[in-house]
């Protein structure tokens, strides 16, 4: 008997799959957001300055990327990237540093476009 011709069996082989991913992976398969252990990796930074070149384009901006402080990641139908991330404005001569929060969607391979924003926030400065 073939197993996609049983619902029954494919279901059960199937939640038995995902039970197993899941005890085996633990929380990041799916949930809460997790650290991203190395933000230098081209892929995160990538995702960073499309981050802010979206946001230029949106609101007519001149931001530049200096740094990405902290990131995590959301495992969803794709993949949430909460990035906490320093800019410039270009055309104040990279005199005042702000930092940001912005939140990129990375789709699935199937779904286009692959990236979107989901939101870019300037955090306000606190005294110490």
């Amino acid at each position: 008997m073939k197993l996609t011709n049983n619902p029954l069996m494919f279901t059960t082989f199937s939640l038995m799959l995902l039970l197993f991913i899941d005890s085996t992976l633990g929380a990041t398969l799916t949930g809460g957001y997790h650290e991203i252990k190395d933000i230098n990796d081209p892929s995160i930074k990538l995702i960073a300055e499309f981050a802010v070149y979206e946001f230029n384009q949106q609101k007519k901006t001149n931001l530049v990327l200096k740094e990405i402080k902290k990131g995590y990641y959301q495992i969803v139908a794709g993949t949430n990237y909460r990035l906490f991330i320093s800019a410039v404005d270009k055309h104040d001569d990279h005199k005042s540093i702000n930092d940001y929060v912005t939140v990129v969607y990375e789709g699935l391979p199937s779904q286009n476009p692959v990236l979107k924003l989901v939101s870019f926030d300037r955090l306000l400065k606190t005294k110490n």
